[in-house]
C-alpha cells in the first residue's frame, strides 16, 4: 500500500519458529480468548508441523507488530482457508494489507472461501472488507460425570 509503513510478509515454517519469541506475545492476546482451545505453545507446534502458515505485519523498523495464523481446510466441495488466530497492535496501519494478503494467499491455495471465527466486535471490520456472519457457535462444557464410557463410544463409533 503506497505510503504505509508496514508490509505483511509470509513467513516460512523456520522463519516463524525463530521468530516465535515476539510473536508468542503477540498471539497470545487471541489464544487466551479461545476459551482453552488453544494455548501460544499448541500454535507453535502447529506451525512446525506445517499445519498453520503464518503472516506477520512488519513496521518500517522491521518489527513484528501482528501475527496472524491460518489453515487451509480441503472439504469434498471445496477449499477453505480459515484464519485461526489475528493480533498486534495499530490495526489501522496495517489491517487492510493483510486482509488483501489473506485474499491473496487464498487465491493462490486454490480457496473457494476464506473463514474467519472471532469475537463479534471483529464483524464490523470484517463487514468492510466483504466478510458476512454466517453462523453463530454455542458451546457448554461436558461435566466429568457425563463423559460417555469407553462401551458406549464403541457402539457410537459402529452406527452407520
Amino acid at each position: 500500500m503506497p505510503g504505509s509503513n508496514y508490509r505483511i510478509v509470509s513467513l516460512s515454517k523456520q522463519a516463524a519458529v525463530d521468530a516465535w519469541p515476539v510473536i508468542a506475545p503477540i498471539l497470545e492476546r487471541a489464544t487466551d480468548c479461545s476459551r482453552g482451545r488453544f494455548s501460544v505453545a499448541d500454535c507453535k507446534v502447529r506451525v512446525e508441523a506445517g499445519d498453520f502458515a503464518v503472516l506477520a505485519a512488519v513496521d518500517a523498523n522491521k518489527q513484528i507488530v501482528g501475527a496472524l495464523t491460518a489453515m487451509i481446510f480441503t472439504y469434498p466441495q471445496m477449499r477453505v482457508l480459515e484464519v485461526v488466530f489475528l493480533a498486534g497492535v495499530d490495526w489501522a496501519g496495517w489491517g487492510q494489507q493483510m486482509i488483501e494478503t489473506v485474499d491473496f494467499v487464498a487465491q493462490a491455495a486454490a480457496c473457494r472461501k476464506i473463514e474467519f471465527k472471532g469475537r463479534r466486535g471483529w464483524g464490523p471490520v470484517l463487514a468492510h472488507a466483504g466478510y458476512k456472519e454466517y453462523c453463530v457457535s454455542y458451546e457448554k462444557e461436558v461435566p466429568c460425570s457425563t463423559h460417555a464410557s469407553s462401551g458406549m463410544m464403541a457402539e457410537i463409533s459402529t452406527v452407520h
